[in-house]
């Protein structure tokens, strides 16, 4: 896949430029973890398989689907969490409800 971070100079999402969205850093942690062999928390996801769906390699689609964040202090969750980051297996979650949704 060619660069994921890529977006058109000039595009904006619900209005933000779309680095400057409130669900860019959560959007761009979740690649960075299935895609990135250098990220610290590569061997939690990508070296297990853990996937994104096609559709949320463009940030615009993401944001689509999950904006808007509930509260600031909540974090993306996998409902599934041998599944894949798509639309249905997530959702917005504070620190107790990830603590309780943890692999065995």
């Amino acid at each position: 896949m060619a660069n994921r971070t890529y977006h058109p100079r000039g595009e904006t999402v619900h209005g933000y430029p779309v680095r400057e969205h409130p669900l860019y850093v959560a959007w761009a942690n979740m690649l960075s973890r299935c895609f990135n062999p250098e990220s610290d928390d590569w061997v939690n996801y990508g070296s297990r398989g853990i996937r994104v769906d096609a559709r949320w390699h463009h940030f615009a689609q993401f944001a689509e689907d999950m904006h808007p964040k509930p509260r600031a202090e909540l974090s993306l969750d996998r409902k599934d969490v041998n599944g894949a980051y798509t639309k249905d297996n997530c959702r917005w979650a504070d620190k107790t409800e990830q603590c309780v949704n943890r692999r065995k």
